[in-house]
């Protein structure tokens, strides 16, 4: 018989399964004696399969995950596995129907209640939530995992994507990379496109070089930054896979985004870290993970108004995000060692 088996899951999104991924490396650190299955989304899965502390990856297919009958075969491969434990981080209704039935089920500490004090509840003067990656770890806890004892989340990128990235760098001289994450699925916590831009140009004008990520949304979302990065020979705009990014982003000197999943994969690849909280805070317990990152946050008394982001402010002004100066983000950008 093999190694005792474990199932973690974590569907999505992508910040969150960065986060989660501190929990596989905490796992395979104090208990190598049991074998990891890490189920996600498919559009992630080529990112977790790349760690070399998970020994199996299943990927879900997009929208699979949604209704009683596309999980009924998900269900009887997890009975067929025979996990010993099912590790629930996403502690959904569709991750609970998921797994309804499995012997033991661990789960995380989702917060939602002390969360929703932060935007609903503010006078009653809530303590900050405790950061979601150690939350992710604490779950492992009845397993014998201290999380104490765990490190933030740190990727790798597969080799084939290490030998892209290097000749890609090779094919594009020029000075020191600052990554930039100006998209957002949630226009609340999007820095101003003139912002990003005016940070582009002065990176450009002392001699540095701009990557920035982001999908097609975001480019149809920032048109004056896309074509400014179509024309720049010091600019580019990504586009590929995840695995492909993150060995880029591990190149870069520093990067500088939003409250988005890119900023947790730009700290997960042990870069410094500039991020910008709009409608959210980084009192919610999702700040970028780990040591020497800066967060730029205005602290309005109105901040949070927000779990995950809104689509226009509340209160018509947005200052949470245009009281933050490009000079600030740049300046206090904390340089890779």
């Amino acid at each position: 018989m093999g190694a005792p088996a474990v199932l973690l899951v974590r569907f999505g999104s992508l910040g969150d399964v960065v986060l989660a991924c501190a929990a596989g490396q905490a796992l395979a650190a104090q208990r190598p004696d049991l074998q990891l299955t890490f189920l996600v989304k498919e559009e992630y899965e080529g990112l977790v399969r790349a760690q070399p502390w998970a020994h199996a990856t299943w990927a879900l297919p997009q929208g699979e995950e949604r209704g009683a009958q596309g999980l009924d075969p998900w269900r009887a491969r997890i009975r067929a596995a025979g996990f010993t434990a099912a590790i629930d981080l996403q502690t959904s209704p569709r991750s609970r129907a998921l797994l309804a039935g499995h012997p033991r089920i661990l789960r995380w500490n989702a917060a939602r209640w002390q969360r929703r004090r932060w935007v609903s509840l503010r006078w009653t003067r809530p303590a900050p939530v405790r950061p979601a990656w150690l939350r992710f770890v604490d779950a492992l806890a009845p397993l014998g995992v201290d999380a104490a004892r765990a490190q933030p989340p740190a990727l790798a990128a597969p080799k084939e994507a290490l030998a892209r990235a290097e000749e890609m760098l090779a094919a594009w001289p020029g000075g020191p990379v600052t990554f930039l994450a100006p998209g957002a699925h949630w226009p609340t916590k999007r820095w101003p496109e003139a912002s990003f831009l005016a940070v582009a140009r002065r990176i450009v004008h002392g001699g540095g070089r701009v990557l920035v990520g982001g999908d097609e949304a975001d480019r149809a979302a920032l048109p004056e930054l896309a074509a400014w990065a179509g024309t720049e020979p010091a600019a580019r705009w990504f586009r590929g896979p995840l695995t492909d990014l993150l060995a880029l982003v591990g190149h870069c000197e520093r990067a500088l985004t939003n409250d988005t999943g890119l900023m947790h994969l730009a700290a997960a690849a042990g870069v410094s870290v500039s991020a910008v909280f709009g409608s959210t805070h980084p009192a919610l317990g999702f700040a970028p993970a780990g040591e020497g990152h800066r967060v730029h946050c205005a602290a309005l008394a109105c901040q949070p108004c927000t779990l995950h982001g809104r689509g226009r402010c509340p209160l018509g002004h947005h200052d949470c995000v245009h009281r933050i100066l490009p000079e600030s983000v740049l300046e206090g950008a904390p340089l890779r060692d």
